[in-house]
């Protein structure tokens, strides 16, 4: 035996772990678990993907996503190509309907869609550059579909041809929010047209292997294995892990499966769901400016426990609050992080006597002494006011009625506000003086805008979790498949042109005027 030969020293079967004679540990073939079958809501949530096939090819918005692209197999352009970009336009938002652009290539000549197209690619010949003008009349005498394979190059390369998918995501979100008259003035603070909902989904990754080598264990050869390089192992909110990429996705909620209007996607580099939280944040302030500037706004970001504290103050500053699932724990004594009493602030009424207040389980309590000089802590009753001002900004702040000893036939009022900075706490009679730094951050993070047993939050949360099974069918199309992208560039270009897809879609719907369960 060389001293070059690598051998196996040991395997630990438990551990599913080799140790080898160079010192290295490797593992053994895994073998690739499925999805556990969906349950609730979302498990007759599915969609027929010709009738979104049908949908998709019928809107002549689809035809013209991709107008100036650079074409060409170089970045600055390149040669000309035969097909015309209305025609990748076309399939990128198919993807929508069929995860395989092989699919998807053999279908657009089939004999019951290809007038269609034609007669589409036709309407927009007047609209297009004067390259494409010639494409399209050449396409449309001598139709050829292209392969898989150049679908596929061309779609990772979009970025460096001139494509910004997200900023198109989220101009053609808003632009059919305010057609629906979503986010408007309009509307009352608490309407679902007024609410963003984010989270997070996990798309299975090519691959199970994490490792690039592999032992075989009769014959001890070490082989090289092509690994899914972008995914990392994700936990999902039901316990289960998700060796996958995942996005961060925000949308606005409909009452049916296809009214959901997409908003917002970004790829998250990490399986923290703070990081998660941070992008899906990120990607609402960017919605919010675009809503502002067409004089809309929208008022409530509804999240799962990943949002918190920052996230709240962030949306403050821009004139939303945040609606979380409730920390609550599960033990019933005093030892829990969230049962102990978190101070606030204090307020002094008329009376002249001053009042403190704390956090405890998300809500607020008013401190009382008992003859025996003991801390009690009542709750304190919650109501969810919004307060418009002139300039169409949205205020929220929450009302909580309290007694004082002195005088208990009367009814004192606490405010709480919830947007800008801690200096405009105070600013009202009735609100709360802020104990320092330390009792804004505990208000931001023990406290919430939406208290966790109010009919509000419940109706909120309630919603949430609706729209949530809803927007499910982006896993939904691929129960028990493997997303067969490899590269990070191919996995965006799926995403974004799946979501894209599903708004032009609900656009088509929209317009035909068509009830959801003609598309289902």
């Amino acid at each position: 035996m060389s001293d070059t030969e690598i051998t196996i020293i040991r395997i630990d079967e438990k551990s599913d772990q080799v140790r080898l004679s160079d010192g290295r540990v490797t593992r053994m073939s895994l073998q690739s678990g499925k999805r556990s079958q969906k349950t609730g809501p979302s498990k007759n949530l599915r969609t027929d993907p010709l009738a979104r096939f049908n949908l998709i090819l019928t809107n002549p918005d689809s035809y013209r996503l991709l107008d100036h692209i650079m074409m060409g197999t170089r970045p600055e352009g390149g040669s000309p190509g035969i097909y015309p970009r209305q025609l990748f336009s076309l399939i990128y938002a198919l993807q929508n309907a069929f995860s395989s652009q092989s699919a998807i290539s053999r279908a657009l000549l089939f004999d019951s869609y290809l007038p269609l197209i034609k007669q589409r690619l036709q309407d927009a010949l007047p609209t297009v550059a004067p390259d494409d003008q010639v494409r399209i009349t050449n396409w449309i005498a001598a139709p050829k579909s292209p392969s898989a394979s150049r679908i596929s190059r061309l779609f990772r390369g979009l970025k460096m041809r001139g494509i910004n998918q997200s900023d198109l995501l989220q101009q053609q979100g808003v632009m059919l929010s305010l057609d629906d008259e979503r986010f408007s003035q309009r509307n009352t603070v608490y309407s679902s047209k007024n609410m963003m909902i984010g989270d997070g989904t996990a798309l299975k990754a090519a691959t199970s292997h994490t490792q690039d080598e592999v032992v075989d264990m009769y014959t001890g050869e070490i082989r090289q294995r092509h690994i899914d390089g972008v995914a990392q192992t994700h936990s999902e909110g039901g316990g289960e892990s998700t060796h996958g990429t995942k996005f961060a996705i925000i949308w606005s909620p409909g009452p049916n499966k296809h009214d959901t209007i997409a908003l917002g996607a970004a790829y998250v580099n990490s399986p923290s769901p703070q990081i998660e939280a941070s992008s899906a944040l990120k990607l609402t302030l960017e919605v919010q400016a675009r809503l502002i500037e067409q004089g809309a706004s929208a008022s409530l970001l509804a999240y799962d426990r990943a949002a918190g504290r920052k996230e709240q103050e962030t949306l403050n500053g821009a004139g939303m609050v945040l609606a979380t699932r409730a920390t609550m724990d599960r033990t019933s004594d005093d030892s829990s992080h969230y049962r102990k009493p978190k101070f606030i602030g204090t307020t002094t009424p008329e009376c002249g006597h001053e009042q403190r207040f704390f956090a405890i389980l998300k809500r607020l309590h008013l401190a009382v002494t008992d003859v025996n000089g003991n801390s009690n802590y009542l709750p304190l009753h919650h109501n969810q006011r919004p307060k418009r001002q002139k300039n169409g900004r949205v205020f929220h702040y929450t009302e909580h009625p309290y007694t004082c000893w002195c005088s208990p036939g009367t009814n004192n009022m606490l405010r709480v506000a919830w947007n800008g900075r801690k200096s405009a706490l105070s600013t009202s009679k009735d609100g709360i003086e802020i104990a320092g730094d330390e009792g804004y951050d505990n208000m931001l993070r023990y406290l919430q805008p939406h208290a966790p047993d109010s009919e509000e939050f419940k109706e909120i949360y309630g919603l949430r979790q609706t729209a949530e099974a809803m927007h499910s069918i982006i896993d939904d199309m691929l129960p028990f498949k493997r997303l067969q992208r490899w590269s990070l560039e191919s996995k965006e270009a799926w995403v974004f042109g799946y979501l894209i897809g599903h708004n032009l879609v609900y656009q088509q719907l929209r317009r035909k005027q068509i009830p959801d369960s003609a598309a289902g």
